[in-house]
């Protein structure tokens, strides 16, 4: 379940793909279908979320790990590699952008 608070140690990846739009649904099956083989059972995924542009060219994952190690530990995996060359299988020209992030504010809707 996320967990999004100012108040959490969680450690939060964004990564995203910048694809041709009739590459977009092929590169995000082929994520998720790494996801669901492996990727869920890495010790401190807390969860991974995945969202498509409306204009085909982007997919974006928002991925919360328990710490920072835990992410670390999951991109040493060897298996990590196996998605990696999963990911450039769909296209050469497929380029991918990863930063982590701390919530820094969160806003709830006010109560009326």
């Amino acid at each position: 379940m996320p967990s999004i608070s100012e108040n959490n140690e969680i450690f939060t990846v964004i990564i995203m793909f910048t694809v041709e739009p009739e590459q977009q649904q092929k590169l995000v099956d082929v994520i998720i279908s790494e996801v669901e083989r492996w990727v869920q059972y890495r010790p401190g995924l807390v969860s991974s979320h995945f969202h498509k542009s409306l204009d085909g060219t982007r997919i974006v994952n928002y991925a919360q790990w328990a710490t920072e190690e835990a992410w670390q530990a999951f991109t040493q995996d060897t298996e990590a590699t196996v998605l990696r060359q999963k990911i450039e299988s769909v296209g050469k020209e497929i380029s991918q952008d990863v930063h982590s992030y701390k919530v820094y504010r969160s806003i709830e809707p006010a109560k009326i």
